[in-house]
C-alpha cells in the first residue's frame, strides 16, 4: 500500500505521513498521569476497510485541525475542540490546539477533576445486578468515533471484579463486524430490537438466545448475522448464503481487530 518513495503520489496508495498518521490512530494513547476517573491511556482505533476511522463526517473529516477548528475537520477534532473551549477552559476564544492532552501542563487538574464527573466508567455493578438489572452492549468494530476496544477493556474489567459467571447472568456484549457509529452507510448497518430483548430478560427471565442482527441499509443488500456474545465472534461455516445468519456460527474467541 506504500507510494513509491513514500511520496504522496497517487489516491492508490500511502505516503509514509498517511501511513504513520494510520499507525497513529490504531495505536493506544497514553499519558503519564492518571486521572480522576482512573484512566491514563485509550486504546486506539482499528483501520478498517468500509465505514472507520477514515469516515469524513466522524472520522478524521476532510480538513487538518486548526484555530478556528473547521467543521469539516472531523467530529472527534470538532468534539475535542468544544470541549476545551467551553468546559476545560471556559474561555470561547481559547486555542484547543494549545492543550495538549499527554501533557496538559496547569489544565491537568481541572481535566482530571471533569472526568471524575463524565466517565462513568466503574465496573462494580453489584448493586445493579442485585437489583434485577439487566445490560446488552452492543458496539459496532468499524465505530469512527468511539473505540470499540475502549467497550471491550470496561467489560473485562466488569467480568474481573464481578466474575465471569456473575456477569453472564446480567450481562452481555456483542461486537457487530462492519457497523459502525450508527450510520446508515455502514458497511453493515446493524439493526436489532434491544429494547424487546431487555424486556424479555429484565421482565421474563428469558436471556438472550441466538440474537441476529439485521443489515438495515439498501434493501438488496437485507443481510443478517448472528449477534455473538464476547468473547466469541460470527465465522462464515464456509456454505450456503453469506448473506444469511443461518450460515454463521459463534466462533469460540474472537480474532484480533
Amino acid at each position: 500500500m506504500r507510494c513509491p518513495g513514500g511520496k504522496d503520489t497517487a489516491d492508490i496508495c500511502l505516503s509514509d505521513q498517511q501511513i504513520h498518521a494510520a499507525e497513529m490512530l490504531s495505536s493506544p494513547l497514553r499519558w503519564k498521569y492518571r486521572l480522576a476517573s482512573g484512566e491514563n491511556s485509550y486504546p486506539g482505533f482499528p483501520f478498517l476497510s468500509g465505514a472507520d476511522m477514515t469516515t469524513p463526517l466522524l472520522g478524521m473529516g476532510t480538513r487538518a485541525p486548526g484555530h478556528p477548528m473547521a467543521k469539516n475537520s472531523g467530529y472527534g477534532l470538532q468534539f475535542w475542540d468544544q470541549w476545551v473551549r467551553y468546559f476545560v477552559s471556559r474561555a470561547p476564544a481559547h486555542n484547543s490546539l494549545d492543550i495538549d492532552p499527554r501533557r496538559p501542563g496547569a489544565w491537568q487538574q481541572r481535566i482530571s477533576r471533569l472526568s471524575a464527573l463524565q466517565d462513568v466508567n466503574d465496573p462494580d455493578l453489584h448493586r445493579f445486578a442485585e437489583a434485577g438489572g439487566k445490560l446488552l452492549l452492543l458496539h459496532g468494530t468499524a465505530d469512527e468515533l468511539v473505540s470499540h476496544r475502549s467497550t471491550i477493556d470496561y467489560f473485562q474489567r466488569v467480568q474481573q471484579r464481578m466474575g465471569l459467571h456473575a456477569t453472564g447472568a446480567f450481562a452481555r456484549l456483542y461486537l457487530i463486524p462492519g457497523a459502525n457509529h450508527v450510520n446508515v452507510d455502514a458497511s453493515f448497518a446493524a439493526s436489532y430490537d434491544s429494547l424487546s430483548a431487555l424486556e424479555d430478560w429484565a421482565e421474563d427471565g428469558k436471556a438472550p438466545s441466538r440474537p441476529v442482527v439485521t443489515d438495515a441499509g439498501p434493501a438488496e443488500n437485507a443481510r443478517t448475522r448472528p449477534l455473538c456474545a464476547f468473547p466469541s465472534w460470527p465465522e462464515y461455516r464456509g456454505h450456503g448464503n453469506p448473506a444469511s445468519a443461518h450460515n454463521f456460527t459463534c466462533h469460540g474467541a474472537r480474532p484480533r481487530a
